[in-house]
């Protein structure tokens, strides 16, 4: 990855983002919202002592969701931000919804906590197909970020004035579960006749490019290009140093363990723990 690029906003990075904004802005009072760009929208929420912003951005090559510091006004006039400006003013923010590895967040607003959910956003940050909802009490489509027709789209149909229906379920891929045994989780990718970085992510749902760059990193085993080789010409004993720092980024993800730090120059991690744990833990394995 160049310097500039920005990283790919994978499901861990976005779980951990949602975790502290949940601690930060919950609940508070819509305050404001503009784009300054096409694919783009900032909303501000006021607290009892300020305002905290956040960016969401539904470009495919770069959707995001993350807390930004107080923006310049420009793209307050767009016609997605005047609608959101007028139709959530006054309203309390009550709720912040994502599920296991679903890319898939839900903001609920109420006209004070406690109340029933009169208006939701919903970002669907997957790549190609990420997009942008904002619905009423009975999950119609008031405004989106861009529609998708239903000759763009075999699965649904998207426009304002349809009621929302979420993304169809990745059945096909096997939920990532921190009891799974050494044994399972080998026969689980041995399935896929292709190189290891492949079988996890054809195998398991959550798994991204970049996890599976922070786990080879992680296990200290990059020199044996082991992502590239098929799981069954692997040994054992570098399968299971590969295995622990997997059950490591799951423990994380389920119990909101998350904490920033960047490694190979240009990228970074959320997950990361501290690593001489992690290699007393290796070694304890074998």
């Amino acid at each position: 990855m160049l310097k500039g690029v920005p990283q790919t906003m994978d499901i861990t990075s976005i779980k951990a983002v949602l975790h502290n904004l949940s601690n930060e802005i919950l609940p508070s009072k819509f305050e404001t919202a503009q784009q300054p760009e096409p694919n783009t929208i900032q909303i501000g929420f006021r607290g009892i002592n300020n305002i905290n912003w956040i960016e969401v951005c539904w470009q495919g090559d770069c959707a995001r969701i993350i807390k930004i510091d107080r923006p310049d006004k420009q793209g307050n006039a767009s016609t997605l931000a005047r609608q959101l400006s007028c139709g959530l003013k006054y309203m309390a923010l009550v709720s912040i919804k994502q599920d296991k590895f679903e890319r898939v967040i839900q903001l609920e607003f109420a006209k004070k906590p406690g109340d029933e959910i009169s208006k939701s956003l919903i970002f669907e940050l997957m790549g190609k197909h990420s997009n942008i909802f904002y619905l009423d009490s009975n999950q119609k489509i008031i405004a989106l970020g861009k529609q998708i027709k239903s000759s763009q789209s075999s699965f649904r149909k998207i426009s304002t004035g349809n009621y929302y229906s979420p993304p169809p379920p990745n059945n096909f891929k096997k939920e990532p579960n921190e009891n799974e045994t050494f044994e399972k989780w080998k026969e689980n990718l041995s399935s896929f006749s292709e190189p290891l970085k492949n079988s996890l992510l054809n195998t398991y749902q959550g798994v991204s490019p970049i996890l599976i760059k922070q786990i080879e990193h992680l296990s200290n085993l990059k020199k044996y290009d082991l992502m590239n080789k098929n799981i069954l010409s692997i040994d054992n004993k570098y399968l299971k140093e590969i295995f622990v720092i997997w059950k490591k980024w799951i423990n994380c993800f389920v119990n909101n363990q998350f904490s920033y730090t960047s490694f190979d120059n240009y990228f970074y991690s959320v997950w990361f723990p501290e690593i001489k744990r992690i290699l007393r833990l290796i070694y304890q394995k074998n």
